[in-house]
């Protein structure tokens, strides 16, 4: 099964477009090609497919990306469902789970992320983990998202090397920015939402 994540960029015209246009870019090509797996188009709104299984971890990548650099964030909406036509590029392509992701991409308002798959259930309890996670992202400073995306990235490096890596002294100060962060939870919410999708 797959996922159409829609989205756009919060504060885009704030920042240089190359500066952020650079590291989406990086992003983006770690899971296919562009145009045809992904695609940034209208300036700052971009859409590509991926894995359902994949799909709310690399959202909360992009969102990681994007507050890393101070105004930005994104509005993302995950379509998870069936692609019936596959368009060499993505933005031509057709299917249920382009439907609905485009549908909740239309529909958000205060929310930055919602998900929506074919069983409504599933999207109700789905819905209660996006809120919370919502909530948690909206705090993160610049320096808690980096970190969360850096060590999401590197889960096969302990603190100390982690701390390296981002050129620290103390990994205690990994580990306090990491929990305020929510990090562990956030891990939580993406395994639970891989077993609902396993109920699909």
């Amino acid at each position: 099964m797959k996922a159409i994540i829609t989205g756009d960029v919060i504060n885009s015209r704030e920042v240089e477009s190359e500066i952020w246009i650079k590291e989406l870019h990086k992003l983006f090509n770690t899971i296919g090609k562009d145009p045809k797996d992904w695609q940034i188009y209208d300036t700052d709104h971009f859409q590509l497919i991926i894995d359902a299984n994949k799909a709310l971890e690399f959202s909360l990548l992009i969102k990681a990306t994007l507050k890393a650099i101070k105004p930005l964030d994104a509005r993302i909406a995950i379509g998870v469902g069936e692609t019936d036509t596959l368009s060499e590029e993505i933005t031509a392509s057709k299917g249920v789970a382009f439907s609905y992701s485009t549908e909740q991409f239309k529909e958000l308002k205060k929310s930055t992320l919602s998900i929506k798959t074919p069983n409504e259930r599933i999207n109700q309890e789905l819905k209660t983990v996006v809120d919370l996670l919502t909530f948690i992202l909206h705090n993160w400073t610049e320096k808690m998202a980096e970190y969360f995306r850096i060590a999401y990235l590197n889960q096969n490096l302990n603190q100390k090397q982690l701390a390296k890596l981002l050129e620290l002294k103390s990994q205690s100060t990994v580990s306090s920015i990491l929990k305020r962060a929510a990090y562990e939870e956030i891990l939580q919410a993406i395994i639970f939402y891989q077993i609902k999708l396993e109920q699909l």
